[in-house]
């Protein structure tokens, strides 16, 4: 299963269960957790020993110099994009949400005291209702910077990472196709694929592509490129590259005519 960002030996049917350890069971969702690792907020790997690990999937102590890496270590600055702070590191743009004194929060991106039940919604606040998988949501705050992508002329998109033109209620769907309906949390939907709940792009004629993030033809050796578009080259990690936009490392969707939209 390529781009599985762990598999255990004898471990199967784990269908975007990211990785699955023996022993812990009923792990919907959860990206890692390692017997007799704790406190493992949102990392989404950590396995002690495995170098060189594209992205920072898995990130070891004292590696460093990790753009875009997903859980960064404490005494590391400069994290543009770091999925993961700890408390007392500021300069956090786009940080998701780390509240101090919250723990247990396997892979829960934020859980906030007296909110129950929020099986991988990244963000719940107090009063705020009915928003699975939304990022964030402050009682009060509108037009909610920490959208990844805009479309001029679409509005209500909250946590929407792209919304297409006359497509509405995409609710935390990164990628809509006109014509595609019901896709919560699914990435992006193709014409003719169906049942491909959180299978975030597959595209007819590809087969077994159990977790695979997008997969388009004749794109070959793609691990982790969460989309890849025809003619666009060397786009590691790039979640959606747009013909004629360049130089993306990891800016996640860029429309052209928008500059200077880093993550």
């Amino acid at each position: 299963m390529d781009t599985e960002w762990t598999r255990i030996p004898g471990i199967t049917d784990m269908d975007t269960e990211w990785t699955r350890i023996p022993g812990i069971s009923d792990m919907d969702t959860e990206w890692t957790r390692i017997p007799g690792i704790t406190d493992m907020d949102t990392e989404w790997t950590r396995i002690p020993g495995i170098p060189d690990m594209d992205t920072a999937r898995h990130q070891l102590p004292g590696i460093t110099d990790m753009h875009t890496e997903w859980t960064r270590i404490p005494g590391i600055t400069d994290m543009d994009t770091e999925w993961t702070r700890i408390p007392g590191i500021t300069d956090m743009d786009t940080e998701w949400t780390r509240i101090p004194g919250i723990t247990d929060m396997d892979t829960e991106w934020t859980r906030i005291p007296g909110i129950t039940d929020m099986d991988t919604e990244w963000t719940r606040i107090p009063g705020i209702t009915d928003m699975d998988t939304e990022w964030t949501r402050i009682p009060g705050i509108t037009e909610m910077d920490t959208e990844w992508t805009r479309i001029p002329g679409i509005t209500d998109m909250d946590t929407e990472w792209t919304r297409i033109p006359g497509i509405t209620e995409m609710d935390t769907e990164w990628t809509r196709i006109p014509g595609i309906t019901d896709k919560d949390t699914e990435w992006t939907r193709i014409p003719g694929i169906t049942d491909m709940d959180t299978e975030w792009t597959r595209i007819p004629g590809i087969t077994d592509m159990d977790t695979e993030w997008t997969r388009i033809p004749g794109i070959t050796d793609k691990d982790t490129e969460w989309t890849r578009i025809p003619g666009i080259t060397e786009m590691d990690t790039e979640w959606t590259r747009i013909p004629g936009i360049t130089d993306m490392d990891t800016e996640w969707t860029r429309i052209p005519g928008i500059t200077d939209m880093d993550t």
